[in-house]
């Protein structure tokens, strides 16, 4: 048994709370989210189902004194866990949300990570080269409930950012075409290998919106062109740490635009 902190104790009850709002809001709307999310039914009402359960269990875990060990670690692992498989459930091709369908279900996993994670006083990391919609929100969700503890004294965020960096401005637009193909296939449920890169791709109206949305926090270009924008985008979330994915098709060319990256902030390469 453990005797929980001020901090453990508010980030459990905070953890009870949201569970029990989502499991009343996705088991008695099912019906009525489901066309609107596009999402099934029946996967918003097991999960509904599953959260009374969980926040019936997390609840009664917060008002206890002290608590078993072993159920709090298997609360914070199922969080992490619930984090990891929302996420997981955009890629999987099990299922095809429209854009307010994606935004449920990320933001379900921002709100139990940034809450647990600024009620822990921990680091916080943000998948923001492909969720980028909801980046500022989950900043503004740790920041603001962050407790200082042991181990933080103050908050910590960390980005992540698409970088494709090429000699030129043209050169780098042909090596994304690599991302844009990848994710177009993942968000229409036909997930596969990273494609090489085109000059023949003709984008629609829907594909331009949705990859517009997606990669909104991604620098395409010179290295001048990736500098300025990997410098504007510290300032203006003002992250502590940036985590840079090229996926770039050429592996010699994803590594040179990992070290145009890091050239950006003047770091040298390990010895």
């Amino acid at each position: 048994m453990i005797h929980p902190s001020v901090f453990l104790r508010r980030a459990i009850q905070a953890d009870a709370v949201f569970s029990g709002v989502s499991a009343l809001l996705l088991t008695f709307s099912a019906s009525e989210l489901a066309p609107w999310l596009s999402l099934p039914e029946a996967l918003l009402r097991e999960t509904g189902l599953f959260l009374i359960a969980y926040a019936a269990l997390v609840g009664w875990l917060g008002t206890r004194p002290s608590m078993p060990k072993a159920l709090v670690v298997i609360v914070i692992a199922g969080n992490a866990a619930w984090t990891i498989a929302s996420i997981a459930l955009l890629f999987s091709g099990a299922v095809t949300p429209n854009l307010l369908g994606e935004a449920f279900v990320v933001m379900q996993a921002i709100v139990v990570g940034a809450q647990l994670a600024a009620a822990l006083g921990l680091p916080f990391a943000f998948a923001s080269h492909f969720a980028p919609a909801q980046m500022m929100e989950a900043l503004e969700i740790y920041r603001a409930e962050f407790q200082p503890s042991a181990q933080l004294a103050r908050p910590y965020a960390m980005l992540a950012a698409n970088v494709i960096a090429g000699e030129t401005d043209e050169e780098a637009r042909l090596l994304a075409t690599s991302l844009e193909q990848a994710v177009v296939n993942i968000r229409t449920g036909r997930p596969g290998r990273l494609p090489a890169p085109s000059r023949d791709l003709r984008w629609g109206s829907a594909e331009r919106s949705l990859l517009h949305q997606v990669l909104a926090c991604t620098a395409v270009g010179s290295p001048d062109t990736v500098r300025r924008w990997l410098r504007e985008f510290a300032a203006r979330t003002q992250a502590d740490e940036i985590m840079i994915a090229s996926q770039i098709f050429d592996h010699q060319l994803r590594l040179r635009s990992y070290a145009i990256a890091a050239q950006a902030f003047d770091l040298k390469p390990a010895s």
